[in-house]
């Protein structure tokens, strides 16, 4: 025996060797004398081991329970037994030359029965075997004995019920679950169970689970039962295409699924009914992820389900995949097809879809449309769009597009816009004070050899004309200049378009302006009048949309110097002017204004004074009978 196993087996000696950190060789022999000495009696006795467990009197005991002692110096092999009687007449399980400390029983012990157990120690030149005063220990009852799910069947369904034997006097039962042979983790570990029986749900194919039961009494656990172990059925494929829900689903479509684990082939089923009562399509023992399906019916719910198979297995259905196939085509009613000389701006019709509420619209230069001129919705059966390319083809297509469904496009349908519409010019758009005798200008960007086409109105829609000239001169800067706006002070509207054969373009934009206030006519004193006196009343018509008037007097005919007496601003359609030179002749003229502006002035007329006369003053303002006359005003004579 070692020094170190000696001290190890002395609690005394080692507490002291612990309080000191450092020794000498010969402290250390020294105090092993000191040792020997004091533990002599010791080294020669052969004492029985202690036992550890189980302790005296412990129940609820494993079928196979481990044994255990402690070390005893000096021995070389132990020894153990196990009786059903306290003197050992009977030996149950047993070894009288072990070399261990503990033992964990192999062959399981009866359930529920009292057991005695010892430990001996055996010495060199010594075959008396020292044993161990004998403990009593109570095994536990018996564990249930499975029966479902039946040990190493296949083809199992997710949805298992586990039935195992009821253990008389049992309060509950646990049962656990797990996909290894030694439960290091398990997926279910349900305890408390009243009754023989339980019902687990674990979503997952083709796996071998493993599974155990043992019963509760009061406090006291049974072992656990045998293991016994089974393996799901294959699961089924998911859809990845399409998805549950999904609409707007072509007529001829390519369905997916992922690949399920341990499958060798799918069968694949589509039906119009939630139950499958008809199947449209069906596909056995199919071994691809992916196929290719060609359905009957736009606009319509389907139901899609598949399952995995092997020759041995077949997996439930998948979850139910519904599905929406696409609206029909729409139909198309115009433009019809390769027509051209469309306007820019043009009206696009379409026969409607029952249900539908909104379609998308497509228009492109090409038919692949790869970059649509237009793209949107339209809540219509026609639409009119506007484009900017003319005398250039047009390509155009429909689908129905709302929030229930996609829909299939139509047709497509091509046509040819006309030429570009000219620009107008002038008059500039809602002008005023625009003469009677204007002229109207436009511009056509192209050469354009052919007469245009010009209309003007009284209204924005053209109704009430008062020009419609389809032989309009053709320039580059085109003029027509005449005398020809009937009115003043009138708002008119105009438009123009160009042609060329077999096409015209569409109108022009429509430009508005208003013609001049219109001038007065002059009434009093009359053309030519002579011997007019130095003081005198000028009159004229009124001018209907006038809120004043200027009158203008010059010894000139051209009007180049005005006369001091010409006045501004006159609320009426008189006034009485003084201050005329005697024996002269003068002209005079009138003009209107109003909030657009003036008006041209009047036709010029003369008249010559006399020689001044004494006399009676002439009253000259206010004029006689005047009414509405300011509170405020001069009196002049």
């Amino acid at each position: 025996m070692t020094l170190s196993t000696i001290f190890s087996q002395n609690n005394k000696f080692n507490s002291i060797i612990n309080k000191k950190r450092f020794f000498t060789k010969n402290s250390i022999l020294f105090l092993f004398l000191i040792y020997l000495t004091i533990n002599a009696t010791n080294l020669k006795s052969q004492t029985p081991p202690n036992l550890l467990t189980p302790i005296d009197n412990e129940t609820c005991l494993s079928a196979t329970p481990e044994l255990k002692w402690d070390l005893v110096i000096n021995a070389v092999t132990y020894a153990y037994q196990v009786s059903t009687d306290q003197n050992f007449n009977t030996i149950i399980t047993g070894n009288l030359n072990f070399n261990r400390r503990n033992i964990i029983l192999a062959e399981p012990l009866n359930p529920e029965t009292v057991y005695f157990w010892r430990a001996g120690s055996i010495f060199s030149g010594n075959s008396e075997i020292k044993w161990a005063t004998a403990r009593k220990f109570t095994t536990a009852k018996s564990p249930p004995n499975l029966l479902t799910p039946a040990n190493n069947i296949t083809c199992a369904s997710n949805t298992q019920n586990f039935t195992w034997s009821a253990v008389v006097g049992a309060d509950s039962y646990q049962i656990q679950i797990s996909e290894t042979a030694n439960f290091t983790s398990v997926v279910k570990d349900s305890s408390d169970i009243k009754v023989a029986r339980a019902t687990f749900v674990i979503n997952k194919g083709f796996t071998t689970f493993y599974y155990r039961v043992r019963a509760l009494t009061g406090s006291c656990f049974s072992d656990f039962s045998s293991t016994f172990f089974y393996q799901t059925k294959l699961s089924p494929p998911t859809f990845t295409f399409p998805v549950s829900g999904q609409t707007g689903i072509d007529l001829n479509s390519n369905f997916t699924w992922s690949s399920a684990t341990g499958a060798a082939t799918y069968e694949i089923e589509i039906s119009k009914s939630p139950t499958f009562d008809i199947i449209v399509v069906s596909a056995n023992n199919y071994i691809p992820t992916s196929l290719i399906v060609t359905l009957t019916d736009n606009n319509v719910l389907y139901y899609l389900r598949i399952r995995s198979k092997t020759p041995e297995c077949t997996s439930d259905w998948s979850s139910s995949t519904q599905f929406r196939t696409k609206y029909r085509p729409v139909t198309l009613n115009s433009p019809v097809n390769n027509l051209e000389c469309i306007p820019l701006l043009n009206n696009l019709k379409w026969t409607a879809i029952s249900g539908v509420t909104s379609y998308t619209l497509e228009v492109a230069l090409s038919n692949n449309f790869n970059s649509p001129l237009i793209s949107l919705p339209v809540f219509r059966i026609d639409t009119t769009i506007k484009v900017d390319n003319s005398n250039t083809n047009h390509f155009w297509r429909i689908k129905a597009n709302d929030a229930i469904n996609d829909g299939e496009w139509s047709e497509i349908r091509v046509f040819k816009t006309t030429i570009s519409a000219p620009l107008p010019l002038f008059p500039l758009d809602k002008a005023e004070n625009v003469f009677l005798s204007t002229e109207i200008r436009w511009r056509y960007l192209s050469a354009i050899n052919a007469p245009y086409r010009l209309q003007l109105a009284y209204d924005s829609t053209f109704d009430n004309i008062v020009i419609d000239d389809a032989n309009a001169p053709v320039d580059t800067y085109t003029k027509l200049s005449i005398n020809f706006l009937p009115k003043y002070n009138t708002v008119y509207y105009w438009r123009v378009y160009a042609q060329l054969t077999p096409c015209v373009s569409g109108w022009s934009k429509v430009f508005s302006f208003k013609s001049v206030v219109g001038f007065p006519e002059l009434v009093s004193p009359n053309n030519g009048s002579p011997n007019q006196t130095l003081s005198n009343t000028f009159v004229w018509k009124d001018v209907q949309t006038a809120d004043s008037y200027n009158i203008e007097f010059s010894k000139n005919i051209n009007f180049s110097n005005r006369e001091s007496m010409s006045k501004t601003q006159i609320k009426a359609t008189q006034v009485n002017i003084l201050g005329f030179e005697e024996n002269t002749q003068y002209n005079w003229r009138v003009r209107s204004h109003n909030k657009w502006g003036q008006s041209p002035l009047s036709p010029i007329y003369t008249f010559v004074t006399g020689i001044a006369q004494a006399g009676v003053p002439l009253l000259t303002f206010p004029t006689n009978n005047s009414i509405k006359i300011d509170l405020n005003l001069n009196l002049e004579w």
